[in-house]
């Protein structure tokens, strides 16, 4: 049986089939031709009788039953349904992620409460001041409300650090280590702050802060610098947290709510503080008393702008923890 071959340049050849796996001159160009062994020809003949997918197109073998490019069933003309598992690494990261969304969703909650209550507060003194002014019986039902609504106020602020704390033991599953780290440490600066104001409380219940009035300074000063420095390192976690899922944009607005936050930490009550001791002074000299009653409405207008400053800044970091909750609900979507 002869077997045709093609040369380079063109040139066609006839050799014997005995003569397969040897080299043969080109008469054309002298060039030497290998000639094809009897499994090359074996296989080009059976990729000639190979059945070709009705669907997709791709050459299959001639006994194959399915398409392995698309999964269609050459029999019944139906495509095979392919289902992926999910490994057990990726389950146990989605489980992670799952639980750091429950935990800023309990940060998210705290921060609420710290927003709302000095405004419910507010509210309750000014009911029962309302109340106080329309005669005694209502005055007396009055004063109950502003109270009852006082230590539901009081309770919410109670509660709201075991929210923190909370939320920031869910968020220890964060996969990402420096994030991971950051948030330890902000949760046990808030344990530091929320046991020591219980101790504070209840020196303050049996009367030893009482005749301490500096010692009580002492324990308030310390619990608000642990406060300030738990915020700080949960916003760092933010950041990280940011960052390990490449959301530059809220990265760079934890990072200013950071700086913002501690502008509006130590600048605002040092200016207080400073016009406060003016005050004081104009008002022992008794020579400056229309500029002290002056600078007490500063005071006075400078606290509200700060409150309102405080109530946006909140609002600030109220979006930032529902936007990465939002980019975690997305990551667990896309699997």
């Amino acid at each position: 049986m002869a077997i045709e071959l093609a040369c380079t340049c063109g040139q066609k050849l006839r050799v014997e089939e005995a003569r397969a796996g040897e080299r043969v001159k080109c008469p054309r160009c002298q060039a030497l031709v290998v000639v094809a062994g009897r499994e090359a020809f074996a296989a080009a003949a059976e990729a000639d009788n190979a059945k070709t997918c009705p669907d997709c197109g791709k050459r299959l073998p001639t006994d194959a039953v399915v398409c392995v490019n698309c999964g269609l069933d050459l029999q019944t003309g139906r495509r095979l349904k392919t289902t992926i598992k999910k490994s057990a690494k990726k389950k146990d990261h989605a489980g992670k992620l799952s639980r750091v969304r429950l935990g800023l969703a309990f940060h998210y909650a705290r921060l609420i409460i710290f927003l709302a209550s000095p405004v419910v507060l507010l509210l309750a003194i000014a009911v029962g001041g309302i109340a106080g002014a329309g005669g005694r019986t209502m005055g007396l039902a009055g004063g109950a409300l502003a109270f009852i609504v006082a230590i539901l106020v009081v309770a919410a602020l109670l509660s709201a650090p075991v929210l923190g704390m909370v939320g920031s033991i869910l968020c220890v599953w964060v996969p990402s280590k420096s994030a991971r780290s950051t948030i330890m440490v902000s949760m046990a600066l808030d344990m530091a702050s929320f046991g020591l104001g219980m101790v504070a409380l209840l020196l303050t219940v049996v009367g030893v802060l009482s005749d301490a009035p500096a010692l009580a300074l002492v324990f308030r000063f310390v619990q608000f610098g642990l406060t300030v420095a738990a915020w700080v390192l949960f916003m760092i976690f933010l950041r990280r947290l940011a960052l390990s899922f490449e959301e530059w944009g809220y990265a760079d607005e934890a990072g200013s709510i950071i700086l913002f936050g501690t502008l509006l930490v130590l600048v605002p009550p040092l200016v207080v503080v400073g016009l406060t001791v003016l005050i004081a002074g104009l008002a022992v000299g008794g020579g400056g008393l229309a500029v002290a009653r002056t600078l007490a409405i500063v005071i006075l207008v400078l606290v509200v702008v700060y409150l309102v400053f405080l109530i946006k800044f909140g609002f600030r970091q109220l979006e930032l923890i529902s936007d990465l909750r939002r980019v975690i609900t997305r990551r667990l979507a896309e699997g």
